[in-house]
């Protein structure tokens, strides 16, 4: 094989490493977290990591992205049994979410556990 052969193969299996990485049996740590739309055109939901057995939604208006609230906003999350949690998300949250930026945000600790949401407004 030639030297540009070679470089050429190895070149793209380190571009595939991180994808191939994950397929072998590292757990996607975004797996759990990753935006959906509702069926509200107008919003979108995102789903929190798995703790103390359970998971949370929260839904993040996409006029609030668009438009970002001057106090910035507290979202409560879904019901899970008998309690939910809160995220806040600052007018400088909001903007980072218009500008494409992924959001890394820990709700409130509630009967002794928290959630992590990665918050990313998903394309489309």
């Amino acid at each position: 094989m030639e030297r540009k052969q070679f470089l050429i193969h190895v070149t793209g299996a380190l571009g595939l490493m991180p994808l191939l990485i994950t397929q072998i049996g590292c757990d996607d740590p975004y797996a759990t977290r990753t935006p959906s739309n509702t069926d509200d055109p107008n919003s979108f939901t995102v789903k929190s990591t798995v703790d103390d057995g359970h998971s949370h939604n929260i839904t993040i208006l996409l006029a609030d992205v668009n438009t970002p609230p001057d106090g910035g906003k507290t979202l409560t999350s879904t019901s899970s049994g008998s309690h939910t949690h809160k995220v806040t998300l600052s007018k400088s949250d909001f903007e980072a979410l218009a500008d494409g930026t992924e959001l890394v945000r820990t709700s409130t600790t509630v009967s002794s556990h928290s959630h992590t949401f990665s918050i990313k407004v998903p394309a489309g």
